[in-house]
């Protein structure tokens, strides 16, 4: 009979270090990190926010393109104060 190591955290069949599996391992090192050092848990928000806005300029972009009236990307990004890349 075979036992295998299950995470302490999630119940997963899989042991990867300190008693977790890989993934509960990451989430706590990328945890602990954030509660060392604030300033790179806001960088990453700041990366993700303005990354789901970039999304939502360019959605906005192809369905309106037609629209002679929508306002332009380059205008809203100014607003917003962000660059998006293309």
């Amino acid at each position: 009979m075979e036992s295998k190591s299950v995470c302490i955290n999630c119940g997963t069949k899989e042991h990867f270090a300190k008693g977790l599996c890989r993934k509960c391992y990451q989430n706590t090192r990328n945890k602990k990190i954030f509660e060392e050092r604030p300033d790179i848990k806001a960088k990453s928000f700041e990366n993700w926010h303005n990354k789901c806005i970039c999304k939502i300029l360019k959605k906005h972009h192809e369905q309106l393109k037609d629209d002679p009236e929508h306002l332009s990307t380059e205008f809203l990004q100014k607003i917003i104060g962000i660059k998006c890349k293309r």
